[in-house]
């Protein structure tokens, strides 16, 4: 896995890689929602100090990212697009699913690959690093639908938006496309000029966190 550290001027970049090297690319900067604002503001408080461990407000933690086809910056025919990466953003616009489970439920989120101590996911001391990589096939295969504007994508997805999602999201993103826009708990959002993922590709999203 090759990681290279995320300049200032942005902290979310998508990577298409094709048989190990990067094809496109997009790069930018994410808006913390108000559900995120909230969150931070109960994570580093407690309501109560015992001897031992303090009692904290929330034991969420950030666990997941989605993508959607949704977002101002599309422009594709066909999907919503009027959402702009603005603070009172609760949920992704358009959200596309990732591969149905074994029940035919659809995944809207994916878990973020488990932080090690290193500089991969923490490059300085005041940044932390969330990733996932979205395997061939994943998003982009027969049937698969967005949930807002229920365009068929099928297997050329033009992913177009972002959400950081705490690990108390509802059922961890396993939803039916008919709630699949109110799963809440997005704490980051934001958006991009269209990426397109087919079979013959991987996605690498790297998200970081700064202080």
């Amino acid at each position: 896995m090759l990681i290279e550290n995320l300049p200032i001027e942005y902290n979310v970049r998508i990577s298409v890689i094709r048989d190990g090297d990067v094809i496109d690319r997009r790069e930018s900067h994410n808006v913390l929602t108000n559900t995120g604002r909230a969150w931070l503001a109960r994570l580093v408080g407690a309501s109560a100090y015992p001897n031992g461990d303090p009692t904290p407000h929330t034991a969420a933690k950030i666990k997941f990212i989605g993508l959607g086809c949704g977002g101002s910056l599309q422009t594709q025919a066909g999907f919503i697009k009027q959402q702009s990466a603005t603070v009172t953003v609760s949920n992704l616009e358009d959200p596309v699913p990732f591969k149905p489970d074994q029940l035919g439920k659809n995944f809207y989120l994916k878990q973020v690959i488990p932080q090690a101590t290193n500089t991969t996911f923490f490059p300085s001391d005041f940044r932390t690093k969330f990733m996932v990589e979205v395997a061939e096939t994943e998003i982009s295969y027969e049937g698969s639908t967005t949930a807002g504007s229920l365009v068929s994508v099928g297997t050329n997805v033009p992913i177009s938006e972002a959400g950081l999602y705490l690990s108390t999201a509802t059922d961890g993103g396993r939803v039916l496309p008919a709630n699949a826009k109110s799963i809440g708990e997005m704490v980051c959002y934001d958006v991009f000029s269209p990426v397109f993922i087919t079979p013959n590709v991987m996605v690498r999203i790297e998200w970081e966190l700064r202080f």
